[in-house]
């Protein structure tokens, strides 16, 4: 009798062979010695249990495969939406989102996990950028930085900035600002303000702040080119492009010269991305551009000219009015020292944000520093339940048909989101936080938010390469009503009497970077987590750690473990809100607990630690 056996058989029967005498014949196994019938009932037991294995095996993993192939698809669309917000081009990745989701309802899981290894390579792909020098990615002529992490980004000067806010007219303030440990501040003001008939100047407002500069005060003034008498739109509060170039020359030229060389820096109308901030074209604002620096320069041969920067707000991975900052760069290059971006809304968007104007000067043939003259947050839109106001705020100005020359897309669309969100703030605890009159513990949620935003956002921008950053504001002082954007990012109340948390935040701050040299990002295994390294004067290194969590709900949320290693004996912990504590450490290791509040950590060399608390 002959018959054939699977391999794993054949290796057992290779091995009985020692003992007993066995014959092959025709691709079988005969068997002598009269063992036959007793092998070949061993033989079938041993197939049946083999197969019924196989079928339990198969039948646990068509129950688990499913699952399992979900919980990737959830990493996988987790992962490519981290790389989306920190700039990465994930076009390829959203194409194999579709094919994965088609192919899981067709229930073709080996299609499936094909595609999950391709994802896989893609994303492998993605992240080897990170440690490369920047380059451009051009698809559909778009161009898309990667963002880069490795940078360092070195200060000659301190960088930190508070500016006074919405409308200034004559306050004393200077002593909030040194009171913040800095030296560095700045105000608005209008051509109508200063001139407000041709050749008869109103120097009240600009002669009260420069009295309160003293030598060691670092000065930024913004003029805002609009009249109702000298431009070609005339109004109030929208910037237009001037009547007569002599004209607006003189207004500059006089500003400068009464400042006595007492303000470092000057700007010309900003955030030309915005319809209502520049009503023109750009090339009547490279005109003005170019009036406004030599103006500048002949007045004062030493201030700097910043030119009236981008609002931060990006279409997807391209800045607004991108052609108009391209003509600013193309034809105007030669006409200021540095370029000014305002940093809100999504605040870990912004090493993307910068990274784009920083590779699109390069692309052009020339490079700049860059400056921030506002920066600020929370907003209500930083939150996904927020945003459906924004659009509506929008349709809503649509269906109104404003005229071009209305001031609308500050004014009137700040005043219908407020409206809006003090309608919609009964079902929503976020929106009630930004509202005017806000429960008690949502305000107090709000301000803990607030003190996380101020090192997290300046730590981000900061480690971008921004240059100097004015923080937006001290004051907030909207006559016509409460603003739902900036009424409650301020640092101070209306009348300067009340100082929020906030303002404590910006304080510990810059006292815990003072002398800064350098800021690095290091990289972590987890990318939620960021961990910055500080150096300052004297080579004395600390450090910033969080975590990346929800706005709103992250506060709820259990702390994660992180070993540090560094070569100090104990380590020196202090949290945004004040709170002190110390750790030693062992073997070079200290165990801390992370949440998405920010940490301090410096070294502290002396061996008495019992006076800290825990936070």
């Amino acid at each position: 009798m002959a018959f054939q056996l699977c391999r794993c058989d054949q290796k057992r029967w290779r091995c009985l062979a020692r003992y007993e005498k066995l014959e092959k014949v025709n691709k079988g196994i005969k068997f002598v010695n009269g063992i036959e019938e007793k092998m070949r009932q061993k033989t079938i037991i041993a197939l049946l249990v083999l197969t019924v294995l196989f079928v339990l095996q198969s039948y646990v993993y068509a129950q688990s495969q499913p699952r399992q192939l979900r919980q990737n698809y959830q990493q996988l669309r987790s992962e490519s939406q981290r790389l989306k917000s920190q700039g990465y081009n994930v076009s390829e990745l959203i194409k194999l989102d579709c094919q994965i989701r088609q192919a899981y309802e067709e229930r073709n899981f080996e299609k499936v996990e094909e595609l999950h290894h391709e994802a896989e390579l893609v994303i492998r792909k993605l992240k080897g950028l990170g440690s490369k020098k920047i380059e451009f990615i051009v698809q559909k002529e778009r161009i898309i930085p990667p963002v880069i992490w490795s940078t360092k980004a070195t200060f000659a000067e301190p960088p930190f900035g508070v500016t006074f806010g919405h409308r200034y007219k004559g306050e004393t303030f200077i002593q909030y600002i040194k009171e913040l440990a800095i030296n560095q501040t700045h105000i608005s003001l209008r051509w109508l303000t200063i001139e407000p008939k041709k050749g008869r100047f109103d120097w009240k407002y600009l002669d009260n702040f420069l009295g309160q500069i003293d030598k060691d005060t670092i000065a930024l003034i913004r003029l805002k080119s609009c009249s109702n008498w000298a431009t070609k739109i005339k109004h109030a509060k929208t910037s237009s492009f001037p009547l007569s170039l002599e004209d607006y020359y003189n207004f500059v030229y006089q500003t400068v010269k009464r400042c006595k060389s007492k303000v470092k820096y000057f700007e010309n109308d900003w955030e030309a991305d915005v319809k209502g901030q520049w009503m023109g074209t750009a090339e009547e604002y490279v005109k003005t551009l170019k009036i406004f620096y030599k103006a500048v320069k002949e007045a004062s041969p030493g201030a700097k000219v910043i030119v009236g920067g981008h609002s931060g707000g990006f279409n997807g991975n391209i800045p607004g009015n991108k052609t108009f900052f391209d003509h600013i760069f193309k034809e105007g290059k030669d006409y200021f020292d540095f370029f000014d971006i305002h940093l809100y809304d999504d605040l870990y968007t912004i090493p993307y944000r910068v990274h784009w104007f920083k590779n699109r000067m390069k692309e052009l043939g020339f490079e700049k520093p860059i400056v921030c003259t506002e920066l600020g947050g929370p907003s209500p839109f930083q939150f996904e339940e927020a945003k459906e106001i924004k659009n509506e705020a929008i349709e809503i100005l649509k269906k109104r048909e404003y005229k071009k020359e209305d001031y609308n897309a500050v004014k009137n669309y700040l005043k219908i989101a407020r409206e809006l969100a003090q309608e919609k703030s009964k079902d929503s605890p976020i929106l009630q936080m930004f509202i005017q009159s806000s429960p008690p513990q949502l305000e107090e949620k709000r301000h803990r938010i607030h003190c996380r935003d101020i090192v997290q956002r300046h730590t981000l921008a900061l480690s971008s390469g921004i240059a100097k950053i004015w923080y937006w504001s001290l004051t907030h002082r909207n006559v016509r009503g409460f603003s739902i954007v900036f009424g409650k990012m301020c640092l101070t109340d209306r009348e300067l009497n009340k100082r929020h948390p906030a303002f404590y935040s910006y304080q510990r701050m810059v006292k815990k970077l003072k002398g800064l040299q350098s800021i690095e990002r290091l990289e972590t295994k987890d990318e939620d987590l960021y961990l910055f390294k500080i150096k300052n004067k004297g080579g004395k290194k600390a450090y910033i750690l969080w975590e990346r969590r929800d706005l709103f709900t992250g506060e709820e949320e259990s702390s994660i473990t992180f070993e540090f290693k560094t070569s100090w004996k104990n380590v020196k912990i202090t949290d945004v809100f004040g709170k002190e504590k110390v750790r030693s450490t062992k073997r070079g290791l200290v165990t801390l607990e992370i949440t998405d509040t920010p940490l301090y950590l410096e070294e502290l060399e002396r061996e008495d630690v019992s006076s800290y608390n825990d936070l």
